[in-house]
Order: structure tokens, then sequence, then C-alpha cells
């Protein structure tokens, strides 16, 4: 049987998760969505806002995802 999936419910939950998983988009000290800590090199957010496009994965490595 599978885990249950990852609660997190709390703001403890939300930072502990932030150093145990990497991000699929970051921000930066600004507050402004960036690529340079995230799991993508770049994106794209539809006219209405309700589709989010990733336009590539990067692996630990910087090389694709596959």
């Amino acid at each position: 049987m599978p885990p249950p999936p990852l609660a997190l419910t709390t703001t403890q939950d939300l930072q502990y998760a932030g150093h145990v998983y990497d991000p699929l988009i970051s921000g930066d000290e600004k507050g402004q969505l960036a690529s340079n800590r995230s799991l993508v090199e770049s994106w794209s957010i539809s006219e209405d806002a309700r589709t989010l496009t990733v336009k590539r994965m990067l692996d630990q490595e910087g090389g694709g995802a596959g």
C-alpha cells in the first residue's frame, strides 16, 4: 500500500518542506518569480491566469529531464 499523501497544513510544515523538496517555481529575494532556484527553466501563464505551461524541467545536474 502506498504511503499517504504529504499533508502540509501549518506554517511549520511548509517551512520544513521547503528545506526538503525543491520548488517547481521559486521566488527571489524581492519576491519575484525566478528560475535560478527552481526545477523549471522557464514557464508561461495563460491570459486568463488559469493555465501554467512549463517550458523545461531540469534535473539536479541542470540537464534535461529526458
